[in-house]
């Protein structure tokens, strides 16, 4: 009984040596340096007074040493050669020589134990992978290792994909419980690999996350993997996305399109990393916070902004303040500062024609630390809610901020000074001048299963009456809508927090908005909606468009029987006829029941909006 005892209790000793050796493998790979060094020097300290006692000749007592270290890490031994001399005869020296030399070997199998330690990591790994939903990261980075933690907490298996990592990233991602895949496996991903990862087992929720910097290489990976879903038969309404990439426009082709019989993820959430680092900063330091309202939806003050820098990130900030900034009661303004705008805004007023014409933005040829501007700050302190700090330099960045904080703090603005960059924001508190930092690599940010439930019951009450389910509805809903719903339901807390409500109050029954305040939230609503539309490059609809096209769909039904033009909404064109202010909603609706016989209250639709928070927020 002793014997198997002792036997069970090395084996899994030993198993933890081989475990614990490829925890942390930066510590590990120090520590085995140090080691090294010392045990050299021991070595080379034993050997070299032995063989000076031993070889009266000292060129033959060098090499004898040199020869007996190098043995020393080969698992060889010399110290029968050198027991003769006296000092070593103690018991405690003997001690000392056979533990320098135990060192010695352990140094050297090291790497081989840590290798070892890794495939058992990854085989218990595998063992241990259950029924519950998976997430796989394409894409092994210290952002989205982070990302990864964030996933495991919430309950979710995390699988890695990529070919490009380091050995200590390996070590992490085993050491975490998580798996990873290289090779073939993940250049051309097969049911092999499905079922390998346990995504082909019934009942899980598979959501892929597509985080490389190469948009290329995200988007191939994405349409390689749905492939591979579709041919192990893995439902659509299992699978979803979420994916860094340079044109969001083109994901509706992932998308699952039950009219089009096309199979594809069943939720698709895609945004290049700007437009990522824009909504951090709308979810992080929301731009309502910085505003006063009535506490019945209406707001008792303008909304004035600055953005330093005109970039990617600083046009993308612009965008998301401006469908983030819009309340009844406030008129939306701000300012953009920048040297070399003149030479980077070109493409964003092609793109985005409706913000140049519909709103008011203020464009300075200055630079965001000179004279000039901080005039103009001085004039607009006591009005100022929000100042973004996107210059594109990280160090810039730090600079202007520190000198706006201070002259915030100096002013008694209330405004709130974000720093943008591609790799996350920044924010300087004034009170205490501690930086806080947040990356977009966070499940907050990124999982969008949340927000879509939400959505998914604002999709259905904009399609109330055919007939099917709030699933069915989804599934049969465009990307772009999606998107709309999506920023819908984001701008939520921003409706609650102008009645002085919360999320809690509502799922508790304590919101109980009168009818003046449910138009009230209907009016900025509305100007979310419009605002929303002018951010994804829509603009007004002239009324001779919209005549044009509803006798284009008159002609068309006489035609074939049916048509499919939306006489209000030219997707081709990024042009819609319900970009109008509020007051002319009910004479768009007039006009739309004179070109097609169907009644339309846009204004009810607005405030039914509204009467659904909370259904969206209790589901």
């Amino acid at each position: 009984m002793t014997s198997l005892m002792v036997i069970l209790s090395a084996s899994i000793l030993f198993m933890l040596v081989l475990i614990s050796l490829a925890f942390q493998p930066r510590m590990s790979a120090k520590i085995t340096g140090w080691l090294f060094f010392i045990v050299a020097v021991a070595g080379f300290c034993i050997y070299g007074y032995a063989y000076s006692r031993l070889f009266p000749y000292v060129p033959h007592a060098v090499v004898r040493t040199v020869f007996s270290v190098f043995c020393m890490f080969l698992g060889r031994n010399e110290i029968s050669a050198v027991s003769a001399v006296p000092a070593y005869q103690a018991p405690y020296m003997q001690i000392l020589v056979y533990l320098v030399h135990l060192c010695a070997l352990y140094v050297t199998a090291s790497a081989v134990i840590t290798g070892l330690g890794r495939r058992l990591l990854r085989l218990i790994n595998l063992f241990l992978v259950n029924r519950k939903n998976i997430s796989l990261i394409y894409g092994v980075s210290d952002d989205t290792l982070s990302l990864a933690q964030e996933l495991q907490e919430e309950g979710s298996v995390v699988v890695f994909a990529d070919d490009s990592y380091s050995a200590d990233k390996e070590a992490q991602i085993l050491n975490m419980g998580s798996l990873l895949f290289s090779g073939d496996t993940v250049s051309h991903p097969g049911k092999g690999f499905l079922k390998q990862t346990g995504m082909t087992r019934g009942g899980r929720n598979i959501h892929i996350y597509c985080m490389q910097d190469n948009s290329n290489q995200n988007m191939m990976f994405a349409e390689a993997m749905r492939d591979a879903l579709e041919d192990a038969g893995v439902p659509e309404d299992r699978i979803s996305l979420t994916m860094i990439t340079a044109d969001q426009y083109t994901m509706g082709s992932l998308q699952a399109d039950a009219s089009r019989n096309r199979y594809g993820y069943g939720s698709v959430y895609a945004l290049n990393r700007v437009e990522f680092i824009a909504r951090l900063m709308m979810n992080k330091y929301p731009p309502y916070q910085t505003m006063t309202f009535n506490g019945h939806g209406r707001a008792l003050e303008n909304f004035e902004g600055v953005i330093i820098g005109f970039g990617s990130v600083g046009q993308a900030v612009l965008r998301s303040l401006l469908m983030n900034a819009q309340f009844d009661g406030s008129t939306f303004h701000a300012a953009v500062i920048d040297d070399q705008y003149a030479s980077a805004a070109g493409n964003f007023f092609y793109e985005y024609p409706g913000i140049g014409t519909s709103y008011n933005i203020e464009f300075r040829n200055e630079n965001g630390r000179g004279i000039s501007f901080y005039r103009y700050l001085n004039e607009i302190s006591d009005t100022l809610n929000y100042i973004a700090v996107c210059t594109g330099s990280e160090k810039e960045n730090a600079e202007i901020a520190a000198e706006l904080t201070e002259f915030i703090a100096r002013t008694g603005s209330k405004a709130v000074v974000v720093q943008g960059t591609v790799n996350g924001i920044r924010h300087i508190d004034p009170k205490t001048g501690i930086t806080e930092t947040h990356t977009l690599y966070s499940s907050e940010l990124l999982n969008n299963e949340s927000i879509d439930h939400m959505a998914m019951v604002l999709n259905h009450q904009y399609n109330s009456g055919n007939g099917k389910t709030m699933e069915e509805n989804w599934r049969t809903c465009d990307y772009f809508s999606r998107m709309s719903c999506r920023a819908s339901t984001d701008f939520i807390d921003a409706l609650l927090y102008s009645c002085g409500a919360s999320r809690e109050d509502v799922t508790s029954g304590r919101w109980h908005p009168s009818e003046q305040e449910l138009e009230t939230l209907g009016k900025t609503e509305h100007l979310r909606w419009c605002a929303f539309h002018a951010a994804m490059g829509y603009s007004a609809m002239p009324e001779e468009v919209l005549r044009q096209r509803a006798a284009d769909r008159q002609k068309e039904i006489r035609e074939t029987g049916s048509s499919k033009i939306r006489i209000t909404k030219d997707t081709q064109s990024r042009r819609h006829a319900c970009l109008v202010e509020w007051d002319e909603l009910d004479h768009l609706a007039e006009l739309e029941e004179e070109l097609t016989g169907v009644h339309r209250d846009y204004k009810a639709a607005d405030i039914d909006n509204i009467r659904m928070i909370p259904d969206m927020l209790k589901r």
